[in-house]
């Protein structure tokens, strides 16, 4: 790639990650465009993701409550095992290069987040293969705290499915 093509690349991202901006800073975020820029154009930076994916599934943030977290990140549920073992296989390729003890560190906020969105369910719902590879991406993304808020939102609604029982 020349380098005008490369600076009009980077120009083009700045001008779509203001744009998101500028729709985020609103007092009232239009969804309908938020939605429409990100799934066209996408969010091209942890920053942006961080910001818009609470605002896009409707979450808002201050209804963290940290010390519930912490209880339930440490608590058990009927897939606690099943979440031991997948997190302690996980991150590999996530995690090339890290030392054991960066990755162990990861793993262990993996299994926090895990173990917290399942048991806020109040066991309606459960773990299944690969919920660590979505919980894993919303971690490395956006940080352990809207990592929880999030997820704990997409297994209510648009996990729902994979994380019930099945008649």
């Amino acid at each position: 790639m020349s380098r005008r093509h490369r600076r009009r690349a980077k120009d083009l991202e700045f001008q779509r990650a203001a744009a998101v901006t500028t729709l985020l800073d609103q007092p009232e975020v239009d969804l309908d465009r938020l939605r429409s820029q990100a799934c066209n154009k996408g969010l091209s930076n942890r920053e942006l993701r961080s910001k818009a994916w609470p605002v896009l599934l409707g979450i808002d943030q201050a209804t963290f409550a940290k010390a519930e977290y912490e209880s339930l990140a440490v608590g058990t549920h009927r897939d606690t095992s099943v979440v031991d073992v997948d997190v302690q296989r996980s991150l590999w390729s996530y995690t090339e290069g890290w030392s054991d003890e960066k990755r162990d560190c990861s793993r262990a906020q993996l299994k926090s987040l895990l173990n917290a969105a399942i048991g806020h369910h109040h066991g309606n719902a459960f773990y299944y293969q690969g919920l660590h590879d979505i919980a894993s991406v919303l971690l490395f993304e956006i940080g352990e705290r809207p990592a929880f808020l999030v997820l704990r939102c997409l297994m209510t609604n648009h996990l729902r499915d994979f994380t019930r029982t099945t008649p």
